[in-house]
Order: structure tokens, then C-alpha cells, then sequence
């Protein structure tokens, strides 16, 4: 293959069925494409997946959970304004760090006016109100079967 090669990202790569994996695999061997495949921690990906970096095709890099510091940070740069330190606080005991839960968390507060810049401080006195899909993803990532939140 001549030129440059396509780039093509995969999120929540198990959640491939075989077939899919079989040609994502092979566009990995063959090098006919640049290859960033996404992986949720404990999940079962499709052998073709899982053999991605275990036959050292692509390599593997584990991410960890943000810190309370990071988490802090990470909502004043996206939100491009201080946070206090009560509501940063409170956002990373929520989100334990989980950068999609966070995003969740920090999206819904957002648009519920909860999350709000006061005199060019980001705010969030309140408790927040979970949506379905953020209580399940909190359930999910906290290991709890009834969808309640920490």
C-alpha cells in the first residue's frame, strides 16, 4: 500500500462481534491501517481483539482512574474557568475518578444549570439528580446491583 494510511478508532472494541474483530485484526497485521482500539476494563473482548496485543500487534496501555488533583484540573481546563474546591471535591468522590462517568456527571449538571459559573467560578452547591443511564453507569463501575449511586 502506498500513501498514507487511514486512520481508524475503535471504541468499546468488545462489544465487536467476531467478524468485525476478524477484519479489524487483519487491517492490524496486514498494516493497512493506523489501529487505536478502546477496551471497558473487565469486559470479554473477541479473541481476534484480545490477541491484538497479546501477539504484540498493538500495544497495550492500561489507564487509571484520575486523581482528586487531575479530576480538579481536567474540569477547569474543559469548563475553562476555576472550580471551587467543594464542588471539585464532590464531582471526583462521585466519579471516583472514571473519566465517562465524569463526563456524564459533568454534562447533566450542565445542562440542569446544578453546575454553574458564578462571577467566573464553577459552582455545584447542589446534590446532584442522576439520569438512568448515569445511575447504571455508576452502578456498573461501583460494582452495585441497584443502580444506586455512592
Amino acid at each position: 500500500m502506498s500513501g498514507p494510511r487511514p486512520l481508524i478508532a475503535i471504541d468499546d472494541a468488545h462489544e465487536l462481534d467476531k467478524l468485525s474483530a476478524l477484519v479489524v485484526h487483519n487491517l492490524v497485521v496486514r498494516r493497512a491501517a493506523i489501529v487505536l482500539v478502546t477496551l471497558r476494563s473487565g469486559e470479554q473482548a473477541p479473541d481476534a481483539v484480545t490477541d491484538l496485543w497479546k501477539d504484540e500487534h498493538l500495544p497495550r496501555l492500561e489507564l487509571q482512574a484520575l486523581s482528586a488533583a487531575e479530576t480538579t484540573t481536567l474540569l477547569e481546563q474543559v469548563l475553562d474557568a476555576p472550580v471551587d474546591s467543594m464542588g471539585a471535591d464532590r464531582l471526583w468522590s462521585l466519579s471516583q475518578g472514571n473519566l465517562l462517568f465524569l463526563r456524564h456527571l459533568v454534562d447533566a449538571e450542565l445542562r440542569s444549570g446544578r453546575l454553574r459559573n458564578v462571577a467566573g467560578l464553577w459552582q455545584w452547591p447542589e446534590t446532584p439528580e442522576l439520569s438512568a443511564e448515569l445511575a447504571e453507569h455508576g452502578a456498573q463501575h461501583h460494582g452495585r446491583a441497584d443502580g444506586e449511586c455512592p
